[in-house]
């Protein structure tokens, strides 16, 4: 078999395969208008660039930003729930402070 017969029967499996297919319309280019660019938020980026300057900074405390005028609370499981009140009224004193911002 030569290279001349195996070129004619890809070309007979090829139109075999594509027999019925119907060709797309042709999109003319000229008239096609591109989407609007999407807006840019800019407010959103200027706030994130906020939240990230003050998280990064000495001065950020995010409970001053909390409206609901309650403080966040945590206590591990197994502890005794009079430790939050004996911290809220200064039953033990500060040793220590490590300040991990900056």
């Amino acid at each position: 078999m030569t290279d001349h017969d195996d070129d004619n029967d890809a070309n007979a499996l090829f139109l075999a395969a594509v027999d019925g297919a119907r060709p797309l319309k042709p999109v003319s280019r000229l008239n096609h208008t591109p989407p609007p660019p999407k807006p840019i938020p800019r407010q959103f980026l200027r706030d994130e660039r906020q939240a990230l300057a003050d998280s990064l900074s000495d001065d950020y405390i995010p409970a001053h930003e909390l409206e609901s005028g309650e403080e966040l609370l945590y206590l591990r499981d197994g502890h005794a729930p009079d430790i939050l009140s004996k911290l809220r009224r200064g039953h033990w004193v500060v040793q220590a402070a490590l300040d991990l911002h900056g």
